[in-house]
């Protein structure tokens, strides 16, 4: 009998554990629609300190006047941070040039992740992952997206 309640309480424990594992494990869980998020943060634009690192936000802003980034999500690969999402070429031109995410824990900078696009044509949309060499940093990720044209 004591064995039983033993081997019950053991199996309760281990399903806790794996719940806790899987809620706050990094990058298991999507994050929220960017859409709904830049709608609620008013005019979209995020202030800039004078390092060019925008300020922390309030909420994520993954939509600038180039690039939108949809369905996307904060994750860890090998202990590292990376964000990753469908990239959409919201301007009316070609781009070249460098997707920057720059992502927030409360109004702390924890990663800064980037990737390249090249001739990426106007309405077109690709899947990405921005990486950078910043670890996994645990708590509720807010990202700030930004493009930087590539020099002429």
């Amino acid at each position: 009998m004591a064995l039983a309640w033993f081997a019950s309480a053991a199996a309760v424990f281990l399903m806790i554990v794996w719940f806790w594992v899987v809620v706050s494990g990094p990058g298991l869980i999507p994050r929220s629609d960017p859409s709904a998020d830049s709608a609620a943060s008013g005019s979209g634009e995020q202030q800039t300190e004078k390092s060019g690192v925008p300020k922390a936000p309030k909420s994520s802003d993954t939509v600038t006047e180039e690039v939108e980034m949809t369905a996307w999500s904060v994750l860890s690969a090998d202990g590292e941070l990376r964000v990753r999402g469908t990239l959409e070429n919201v301007s009316s031109k070609p781009l070249d040039g460098t997707v920057v995410a720059y992502v927030f824990v409360g109004k702390k900078l924890v990663a800064t992740t980037k990737t390249g696009i090249k001739k990426f044509g106007p309405g077109k949309s690709k899947k990405v992952t921005l990486s950078g060499d910043d670890e996994w940093v645990p708590g509720k990720k807010l990202v700030v997206l930004r493009f930087e044209p590539a020099k002429s």
